[in-house]
């Protein structure tokens, strides 16, 4: 299966800088917070990847150079790991906050056991609330028929061609997808129709061909249609992600805690993402916050490797104590915010 087959191979894998041959050979603070942890954790499976530790070293080297106040409580949830995707979550808000150290502003972690943001900025009495997201809609797919398929003599080999690519599937249509495998299954039937996103202002509907017995694996095979206009995360998908970060009753404790941006790791998300510029993504990301939620604005920012992270900021309508606060910060930043007004 080649990479252009099954785009979603990849998302797991971190980002990784150019090879260097200068590798270092000590990574103390590293080391430190790998030490006590289980083999289970998942930067061991990173040995072999110098570069990828000595990145992870670099990041979190200034949080311990200046004492990054509840830092320890973030190495003990550190030590914890053993899951990639969890680990992945909790760079983001490393990342994030090593970002600010090496800008010069003050940052802190958020207390646990209480609805507050991952971190807090006390020089601007402003919160940052970070949340990860990736492209999850076809890992999902191929986990809903192959549970469909789970347990039938003989084995199906299902293919599934698809006429784009959803950045997430609702559950309730995981379900029915299942459903309908396990009734395609019983009834002797060989294909499945079904639609992964109905059409919706201006976009002709997802949908995906599922043959039960046409591939070569009892694992899924995803292949796209011939006629498939757009392979990519579609503009209006991120929107409607960033909507339901926004609706999500532990997001809104969390920016009801203080003067909250939410911030979105799009880093694995689209590669068409600045498409749209830094201005035009933050005055569309305005339009998304309603009167009523609890942040005060919205954001998409992705990591690059070796590279200032590139961010665009979208805010409701403030008052000026809260306007303030985060043109503020943006400008300590060197970010552009905007409102929909």
């Amino acid at each position: 299966m080649t990479a252009a087959e099954n785009p979603c191979r990849f998302i797991l894998l971190p980002m990784v800088a150019p090879k260097r041959y200068n590798c270092a050979v000590d990574r103390p603070v590293l080391d430190g917070w790998l030490a006590g942890a289980s083999a289970a954790h998942p930067l061991h499976s990173f040995v072999d990847v110098p570069e990828y530790l000595d990145d992870v070293e670099r990041m979190v080297a200034p949080l311990h150079e200046v004492g990054v106040l509840r830092l320890e409580g973030k190495r003990r949830d550190f030590r914890a790991l053993t899951n990639q995707e969890k680990w992945m979550d909790m760079a983001a808000e490393l990342r994030l906050a090593s970002w600010h150290v090496q800008r010069g502003v003050e940052v802190q972690f958020g207390s646990p056991g209480t609805p507050n943001p991952d971190l807090v900025l006390p020089e601007f009495e402003l919160g940052l609330e970070m949340t990860r997201r990736a492209r999850g809609g076809l890992a999902d797919l191929r986990r809903a028929v192959r549970k469909g398929c789970r347990g039938w003599k003989p084995s199906p080999k299902p293919h599934i061609l698809v006429t784009g690519q959803p950045l997430s599937i609702r559950s309730t249509v995981l379900a029915q997808i299942t459903h309908e495998v396990v009734d395609a299954l019983r009834a002797g039937q060989d294909v499945v129709h079904v639609v992964l996103r109905p059409a919706a202002r201006g976009r002709p509907a997802m949908t995906a061909r599922i043959s039960l017995f046409g591939g070569i694996s009892v694992l899924p095979q995803i292949k796209y249609h011939p006629d498939a206009a757009d392979l990519t995360v579609t503009m209006s998908d991120i929107e409607q992600l960033v909507r339901d970060c926004l609706d999500s009753p532990q997001k809104r404790a969390q920016g009801g805690a203080m003067t909250t941006v939410l911030l979105i790791d799009a880093s694995r998300l689209s590669d068409t993402f600045w498409l749209r510029s830094a201005d035009v993504w933050s005055r569309r990301l305005g339009t998304l916050i309603a009167t009523d939620d609890t942040f005060t604005g919205a954001g998409l920012i992705i990591f690059p490797v070796d590279a200032e992270p590139r961010a665009a900021i979208g805010l409701r309508s403030l008052n000026h104590l809260e306007s303030g606060r985060v043109r503020a910060w943006a400008m300590a930043m060197g970010l552009h915010v905007s409102t929909h007004e």
